[in-house]
């Protein structure tokens, strides 16, 4: 969307990924319903957005201007994200619970890298 820091995507490129991201968590939401592990997603999905949106935060810091994602970041991902993240704390065990925080970690990396 010709933003000057960041990834440089066309509408169609952006639309096209935003669908193609939107089908893969369709598809794993259906998934953890169908093998019993929607919570375990919920805490997956919590940390990867809670984290994204930081990296907006810091990366408006970094550039000392804005950067496209921090509003919905900040007012939308961060609220959601820490909500499921504190409402499933108590509800699983700290083992199931670590590892879906460490399965985020490790997605947000990923997104992290392939967004370079």
């Amino acid at each position: 969307l010709g933003v000057p820091h960041g990834i440089n995507l066309s509408l169609k490129q952006f639309l096209i990924l935003s669908v193609a991201g939107c089908l893969m968590m369709v598809g794993g939401i259906l998934l953890s319903i169908r093998f019993h592990f929607p919570q375990l997603l919920e805490i997956f999905f919590g940390t990867i957005v809670v984290l994204n949106a930081l990296s907006h935060i810091i990366n408006c810091i970094i550039i000392r201007g804005y950067d496209a994602g921090v509003i919905t970041g900040v007012l939308i991902f961060i609220p959601l994200g820490v909500t499921s993240l504190i409402r499933l704390r108590n509800r699983m065990g700290w083992p199931r619970y670590t590892i879906g925080v460490a399965f985020g970690l490790v997605g947000q990396a990923i997104l992290t890298v392939l967004a370079l």
